[in-house]
């Protein structure tokens, strides 16, 4: 934003009421977009969707000052405070008077010639305020998109590092290597668990998440019970790519997800009730 003067930026801010200052956060880029995630909702959308807001909770210190972050009435209540040059003791600032800023009857008020009627309409301004609004709105969007692009590839880079520390193999993990990374996650997730995590618990969590990762057409089998693979072998050696790893934690394994995927493909009919 720095080739934009502070007055085309301020005009923007005016003519939209598109304050954009705050980063919001969220636990996966694919379960949000751009607009959501990086900017904060506009005092307008608040209101509109009724949202609670800040002179709710916070009570201005001035009717004036709607909010904290309302810095001109902040400004305002500067310029009421003056220097005391009475001479009296005490606290050094005065409240302003209001009557001082209105005139007395007897004061005639200030001639204001008026202004010459232009025969052309002003056009030009216009056109430069649009074109000013434009070049914001371009570099917002490209702003978005650089920030995101950046945020996909660091959020990558932390994927690969946090299955690198429990797989040796970087493309791939056992069934033991995993057990052993809930395990260790466990403690974390505990109180929204409903009890110890067993073997079979994970061979059920592996299956059913190599299971997600495959389309409707390659699936060999229906996902089963946890309760047949609870049976299984403890010795049984499954393995999780960093693909299927990848597909499940990005959050396109929920089946809300995975349902409309179907749905879309099968190209079932909307009244047929299926999806």
């Amino acid at each position: 934003m720095e080739e934009f003067r502070p007055g085309e930026w301020k005009e923007y801010q005016k003519s939209t009421g598109n304050f954009k200052r705050h980063f919001m956060s969220t636990s996966e880029l694919d379960m949000t977009d751009p607009a959501t995630f990086l900017w904060s909702p506009t005092r307008s959308l608040r209101e509109r969707l009724g949202l609670q807001r800040v002179n709710d909770t916070v009570p201005a210190i001035t009717p004036g000052r709607e909010s904290p972050e309302d810095f001109s009435g902040l400004f305002a209540e500067v310029e009421d405070l003056k220097p005391d040059r009475s001479g009296k003791k005490g606290k050094g600032f005065r409240r302003k008077d209001p009557q001082e800023d209105f005139q007395t009857l007897d004061e005639e008020p200030p001639e204001i010639p008026e202004p010459e009627p232009s025969a052309k309409p002003k056009v030009r301004a216009a056109k430069q305020s649009e074109e000013a609004l434009a070049k914001i709105d371009a570099g917002v969007a490209k702003y978005e998109q650089q920030t995101w692009d950046r945020l996909h590839v660091e959020q990558e880079a932390i994927r690969k590092r946090l299955f690198s520390q429990w797989a040796q193999n970087p493309n791939s993990m056992t069934s033991k290597e995993y057990h052993k990374m809930l395990s260790k996650m466990h403690k974390l997730a505990r109180s929204s668990m409903p009890g110890d995590l067993k073997p079979g618990d994970t061979l059920a969590t592996l299956q059913y998440m190599l299971d997600a990762s495959k389309g409707p057409g390659e699936k060999e089998r229906k996902v089963e019970k946890a309760e047949s693979f609870s049976k299984l072998d403890r010795d049984e050696e499954l393995t999780l790519t960093y693909a299927a790893w990848q597909h499940c934690m990005s959050g396109r394994a929920r089946p809300e997800v995975s349902q409309a995927k179907e749905c879309s493909q099968e190209k079932h009919p909307a009244a047929s009730g299926v999806c």
